[in-house]
């Protein structure tokens, strides 16, 4: 239970973020040094973190394995954040919430095995849930930049190589440890990638820093720390449904803080997909108790 209460909280940091960098566009800073403070604040966090925690002794193979699972932190966000450049937040988090289905089609190709019927049940929940809370019934969602959403579902898939890796990989380094070095990989391509002019153009002074900060607790820090510490001890399908509670969190973070409006419709595809989140563990808890009784 503690290990899906982790993975739902980093989920749940995860969907705060594209309010707070539409919040930070709106202040007139661009893509590039937005990511780029997040990743260099993030890591800079976690490595202080990693100073008081318990660490192992890793081969550079080791390290290297964990700083290219850090690359999906990096990709993701490149992807997301240039696809809240052309949508609404609201629409992006929807075409980011593909990741769920996509990471429980992961799971079967690398299991070599069919999803089970709870995944499958749960799933339909998701993306009937999806359609609504995105407003696609409704019209919302048709005039948009093909780019974004394109853009949006790159992101996606790059989310979900991220959730599945983080339950594969150098499972027995301390959380902490991991998640220090996977931002290796992000800070790393993002300065190669992007460049960003922050560091030197007065941007930080300007107000970045409050931004930069709160993206890089809970887009670089909190998220792959609270992966690290819970997607080992779940069934990866079941971390990709978990990720969900994301679409609700944006969604609900867009309408307080950008006066984004919720629709009725919109609020029944939030339920339906908590529903879809909920039905895999309660289906689980029901096999386990019928098992303990006989």
């Amino acid at each position: 239970m503690k290990a899906i209460l982790f993975v739902l909280a980093g989920s749940c940091s995860y969907g705060i973020l594209s309010t707070i960098v539409k919040i930070s566009y709106s202040k007139g800073f661009g893509v590039e040094n937005v990511i780029g403070s997040q990743m260099l604040i993030g890591a800079v966090l976690l490595w202080v973190l990693n100073l008081f925690c318990k660490r192992n002794r890793l081969t550079w193979k080791q390290k290297m394995k964990l700083i290219a699972v850090g690359c999906f932190t990096f990709s993701t966000s490149v992807l997301y954040y240039n696809a809240l450049k052309t949508i609404p937040a609201s629409i992006a988090i929807v075409l980011l919430f593909q990741f769920t289905w996509m990471g429980i089609l992961l799971e079967s190709i690398f299991a070599k095995k069919r999803p089970s019927a709870r995944y499958v049940v749960s799933a339909l929940f998701l993306l009937g849930g999806t359609v609504l809370a995105g407003a696609l019934i409704e019209g919302k969602g048709l005039q948009l930049d093909p780019k974004g959403i394109v853009l949006g579902l790159l992101a996606a898939l790059s989310f979900a190589l991220f959730i599945f890796s983080s339950g594969k990989v150098e499972v027995s380094v301390p959380p902490i440890q991991r998640s220090a070095y996977m931002s290796i990989g992000a800070v790393v391509l993002t300065f190669i990638a992007l460049q960003p002019t922050f560091v030197f153009n007065g941007d930080l002074g300007e107000g970045l820093w409050l931004w930069g900060s709160m993206l890089g607790l809970f887009g670089a820090c909190l998220p792959p720390l609270l992966f690290a510490l819970g997607m080992p001890k779940v069934d990866p399908g079941i971390g990709s449904i978990l990720g969900a509670a994301e679409l609700p969190t944006a969604v609900i973070c867009s309408g307080i803080f950008l006066h984004e409006s919720i629709s009725p419709l919109q609020w029944t595809g939030l339920i339906l997909i908590f529903v879809g989140i909920a039905y895999p563990q309660f289906k689980g808890i029901t096999k386990t108790k019928i098992r303990q009784q006989m």
